[in-house]
């Protein structure tokens, strides 16, 4: 289990589009990396467990968002299924 917000944040980054600082995890169910916002929030739904794991625990009063809903350039950087 996860500390508030989330463990481990080894694999920081920036978007490439709008240069805001991310976390890259490896969703725990689909086994696909996606990027979170660096920062927790408040009611954010992500934790990040000590092996870069994540998964949505809203048992957590802070956790992080995706990036997706927040970047202004979200829509270029989506794989179409």
């Amino acid at each position: 289990r996860s500390r508030s917000g989330g463990g481990a944040v080894s694999n920081e980054a920036e978007c490439a589009s709008c240069k805001a600082p991310v976390v890259w995890a490896e969703h725990i169910e689909s086994g696909k990396r996606m990027p979170l916002n660096r920062d927790p929030i408040d009611g954010g739904p992500y934790q990040i467990d000590e092996n870069g794991k994540c998964r949505v625990d809203r048992s957590f009063p802070t956790g992080r968002i995706s990036h997706f809903a927040t970047c202004p350039q979200a829509k270029t950087w989506r794989k179409k299924p």
